[in-house]
């Protein structure tokens, strides 16, 4: 033992004649107890030794502020170990001197279950992580943060493409190897193989769920209750994808390993019974881009808007049999996904570059303004509506359960407009109605705009009658619609029984008496997503069923929800129709904020708000076109404001004519008394000086005479007062004589005055106008395809990305980024720049995303247009490499000028 060095010895305060030296030269601590050598540890902080040695020291009371300093240790890892050698435990001696990550809590057969389960549930349930979680737990007794899940979910992924790609080279080299002599047609159908599965699987497939315990499904938006299951065939992005494809039979492995064949077969070229999307455009060659035909060079080309590319396939689908959709629609479409929502924001898109993947583009402001006004026509608006249903799987034709409601836009403008209620401002003022109709998964398939000259009543029957015209048949009926409390009551229900529709709507004036204790009741639960896929929140329901008293056709239902927090709400719901089940009813009416959150959705990103004429008309112009009726005169409406006006200050100048007589007489009354006081108290005094013979001295003589004084100066303050409210009672009498006489001439004046006047001619004779809708229609309906088309890519993009709180966003940019664009034979390359930075995740689930839509795009277009290979590129580094390896130069194409 050489050069021994004192770390620790006992301090006051202590209880023990333990002393620690440390030995450099052996690595070793020696401990003695007084002058005897106790024990000698190497001086190693991993050894079980010494942390024995420290536990001791812990339990012998020495600070744990002194072995910090000389151990350089936690005090709180040091107090675990001196509790593990007090402790009878053996696995918490284990854990507390194994120290942190020597034993965690993921081991192997752990990791082993997760990602078998997780192969097994992703496809089948949406709560598949809460599943997991629990199953572990009951088997590990440990609990694993979402984070660790996330992260042996994407090993699992990796493993199981990693296995595909391997299968699929081993089948290819099989193939190869077997099949020498191809035809050409076959050959180049099995180029770009269509490979439906990840499409299907991710994207439009709505399996039925229960709504007891079933959570909804992935493909989902985070709404309220999920909506009906829809068959995957009745998609027509899928239906054109499984109809167009050349390949007999594709195979595609499922994540959970079982293969699955998809046989179709090979469709007829003939125009009459082909699905085809290209109807009359004009033929694709066969090295040009999907649905603009464009054909790219050979050199490496910089454009602008290249995540335009995505949109092809549902550009083509609203395309199908519509040459006038290859043009100016598709480019005004185009420029609203690119963020130019109106005309006036088209200067912000590059031409050349949207030409590329929208078809041609017509430059300047004006010649798009001019042919706006020129396409803006009835037909043309509801033409384009009937393209947008061909983006709905639950549209018109297809589905039979729609949400209405009415938009209100004020109108900041000098027109002499109809004022109505603005639900945003809360008040009266100028307003533009857009009426909206909604499909039962939120999706905007109708809208008509209105100005305040109809009621709510009226306008549904009126948008009702042009709704129809979607139809296959040419009429709504047998629709069911889900209504505020707007439109209401006995004879509006019977019109809904007239044109063969039901509605369903709250009831009006419900007094929470409807629930009866005595009867039973229905219970469910439903769930609704958070932020995060398979987060989710549970929400409880009770109903009961019965007829409505003013009507037994309609059936009434008493909810009482509860919330997550335990917050419950009763509610009386009205359905005319009789064949739907309860259920389904208490989901649509508690989910048709759908359709509200939608409004901010479009306002925001579409821009449905936007001006887009500033043109007008006046209503001697359209007034062949509108319904007149009679109303009541501008002159008898005026009287009777007068009147009314008179009236209401009559009443105050009465309110306080009574309020002041009242208190004349209490001061009256007050006076009466205060009289009788002043007579006592004088008496008293004149009783006292006849038996006092110095009256100056007496104390109670001078009391008296004091509170004599008070009262008298009392008593001329109240008669002020008095005097003053006579005074003020006799003006209001004049006042109330002189409005009495007013009203009587206003209601001679009533009697005389013609009342009802057409409405029509008060309003040209008021030169009201009101703003011209038609220009606004047709951009909008552009908006309202263009929202579809985002909102059905983002149904395939959601399951990948999984976290709700900015999927729209990372969607948004991809579709808007730049890049590059080059042709090699019949293949076109098109890589995306990627703008800003991402976690390795992100940019993993933006590759899935793309290599499922480059399946998807090649596999709607087959043998119409050129392959394409889209890919990422997210760093300088990377494009240089790919101009290397290409042996390109970079051609930057200039945008069009007006």
């Amino acid at each position: 033992m050489k050069n021994l060095q004192l770390i620790l010895a006992g301090v006051k305060g202590t209880t023990t004649d333990l002393t620690v030296f440390l030995s450099d030269s052996e690595r070793a601590l020696f401990v003695y107890l007084g002058l005897a050598l106790l024990e000698r540890v190497e001086s190693d902080p991993n050894t079980f030794a010494y942390k024995m040695l420290v536990g001791r020291l812990v339990n012998a009371k020495i600070s744990l502020e002194e072995l910090k300093r000389q151990f350089k240790h936690d005090p709180r890892t040091m107090k675990r170990w001196a509790e593990a050698l007090k402790s009878n435990d053996p696995e918490f001696i284990v854990r507390a001197f194994a120290g942190r990550g020597f034993l965690p809590k993921v081991i192997g057969p752990m990791i082993r279950m997760v990602k078998m389960r997780y192969l097994q549930l992703r496809t089948t349930v949406r709560n598949y992580r809460q599943i997991i979680a629990r199953e572990v737990e009951e088997c590990f007794g440990e609990t694993v943060s979402r984070e660790t899940l996330r992260q042996l979910f994407a090993v699992a992924r990796e493993e199981l493409e990693a296995a595909e790609k391997d299968d699929n080279s081993r089948k290819e080299m099989m193939c190869s190897s077997e099949e020498k002599d191809v035809s050409p047609q076959h050959e180049a159908s099995e180029k770009v193989p269509l490979n439906p599965a990840p499409f299907m699987a991710n994207s439009c497939h709505l399996p039925e769920i229960s709504s007891l315990d079933e959570p909804m499904n992935d493909n989902h938006s985070p709404e309220l209750f999920p909506s009906e299951s829809l068959d995957i065939s009745s998609h027509p992005t899928v239906e054109k994808a499984i109809e167009e494809t050349s390949v007999e039979s594709v195979e595609s492995e499922q994540s959970d390993g079982s293969l699955v064949n998809f046989e179709s077969e090979k469709i007829s070229k003939d125009k009459t019974s082909s699905s085809s999307c290209s109807g009359s455009l004009p033929s694709l060659p066969l090295k040009g881009l999907p649905y603009s035909g464009q054909v790219p060079g050979t050199q490496l080309c910089a454009v602008h808007h290249a995540g335009q590319i995505l949109f092809s396939p549902w550009f083509d689908l609203i395309g199908a049999e519509r040459p006038q959709a290859y043009g100016l629609q598709s480019q005004w479409i185009g420029q609203i996904l690119q963020g130019a929502v109106n005309i006036e924001q088209s200067h912000l898109v590059c031409d050349s570059s949207l030409a590329f993947f929208t078809g041609p583009i017509l430059v300047g402001l004006r010649n798009q303004r001019d042919k706006l006004k020129e396409m803006s026509l009835s037909e043309a608006v509801l033409d384009v509506y009937r393209a947008n249903t061909h983006l709905l799987p639950d549209g018109p034709g297809m589905g039979t359960i729609f949400y209405y409601d009415p938009h209100s836009k004020e109108c900041v403008t000098q027109l002499d407009m109809l004022k109505g209620w603005c639900g945003h401002l809360h008040s009266i003022a100028k307003v533009l109605h857009l009426d909206f109709i909604h499909t039962q998964s939120g999706l905007p398939c109708f809208l008509q705009h209105y100005d305040n000259y109809y009621d709510l009543r009226e306008r549904f029957f009126m948008t009702l009658s042009l709704f129809g015209n979607l139809f296959p048949g040419g009429s709504a009926a047998g629709s069911t619609f889900i209504l505020d409390r707007g439109i209401f009551g006995c004879e509006t229900f019977g019109k809904f029984r007239k044109h063969g529709c039901h509605l369903i709507t709250w009831e009006k004036g419900y007094m929470h008496d409807g629930w009866d204790k005595k009867q039973p009741a229905l219970m469910f639960q439903c769930f609704r997503e958070r932020n995060q896929a398979g987060d989710l929140k549970e929400y409880s329901f009770e109903c009961q069923e019965t007829t409505w008293d003013k009507d037994q056709s309609v059936r009434r239902i008493i909810v009482r929800a509860t919330n997550p927090t335990g917050r419950m709400i009763e509610v009386s719901i009205l359905c005319t129709n009789p064949d739907i089940d309860i259920k389904q009813i208490v989901k649509l009416m508690f989910n048709r904020w759908v359709q509200e959150n939608d409004f901010k959705y479009l306002d925001r990103h579409f821009g449905l708000m936007q001006i887009t004429s500033y043109a007008s008309e006046n209503y001697k112009q359209i007034a062949d076109t509108l319904a007149d009726r009679l109303v009541d005169s501008p002159e008898y409406l005026e009287l009777k404001r007068q009147f009314s006006t008179i009236e209401q200050a009559l009443a105050k100048q009465l309110l306080q004519r009574e309020r002041k007589t009242n208190q004349l007489k209490t001061l009256q009354a007050e006076q009466k008394i205060i009289d009788q006081s002043l007579i006592d108290i004088q008496n008293r005094i004149d009783e006292l000086l006849k038996i006092i013979k110095v009256p100056q001295k007496s104390i109670k003589l001078k009391q008296l005479r004091d509170h004599l004084r008070k009262l008298k100066s009392k008593h001329n303050s109240l008669k002020k007062r008095t005097a003053k409210l006579q005074d003020q009672i006799c003006i209001l009498e004049e006042e109330i004589g002189k409005k009495n006489q007013c009203m009587l001439k206003l209601d001679a004046d009533l009697d005389n005055t013609m009342r009802k006047q057409s409405r029509l001619e008060i309003l040209i004779e008021g030169c009201y106008q009101r703003p011209d809708i038609r220009q606004k229609a047709m951009m909008d309906a552009l908006r309202i395809v263009a929202h579809n088309m985002f909102r059905s890519m983002m149904d395939i993009f959601r399951p990948i990305y999984g976290n709700y709180r900015n999927d729209h966003v990372m969607l948004r940019m991809l579709t808007r980024t730049d890049g590059f664009i080059w042709r090699t034979d019949q293949v076109v390359h098109i890589r995306l720049w990627l703008k800003g930075r991402y976690q390795t995740h992100q940019k993993n689930d933006f590759q899935t995303f793309i290599d499922q839509m480059n399946n998807f795009i090649n596999g709607h277009f087959c043998g119409r247009a050129a392959v394409v290979n889209i890919g990422l590129v997210d760093s300088t580094s990377e494009l240089l490499s790919l101009t290397r390896n290409h042996g390109v130069q970079i051609v930057i194409p200039p945008c069009s000028k007006e």
